[in-house]
């Protein structure tokens, strides 16, 4: 295996599973910093700016990458979003 590579397998003792992930290192670009800033404070923590309109945002494509990082599927149809770690004012300027 590449050693940019990393393989981390763990036990799910909830549904007696084993669940394998990877974890690789992109290089970042320093042109999306600026767009990066808006989602994170000073400390790196995720937050939902309030000084924008975050519908400027919220494209089809954008949509599908969070869905794909931090959502999953309902089983009687539909998505969730997971916004576990935002305040209830976040989530609202999400809705």
């Amino acid at each position: 295996m590449d050693e940019s590579l990393r393989e981390y397998t763990r036990k799910d003792i909830r549904y007696n599973s084993t669940n394998t992930s990877l974890y690789f290192i992109t290089e970042s670009l320093e042109q999306l910093k600026p767009l990066a800033d808006l989602f994170l404070d000073g400390s790196g923590k995720k937050i939902i700016p309030t000084n924008t309109n975050i519908a400027d945002y919220i494209t089809p494509i954008s949509l599908a990458f969070w869905i794909m990082d931090d959502g999953q599927q309902v089983t009687k149809g539909g998505v969730t979003l997971c916004t576990d770690s935002y305040n209830s004012e976040e989530v609202n300027i999400l809705r």
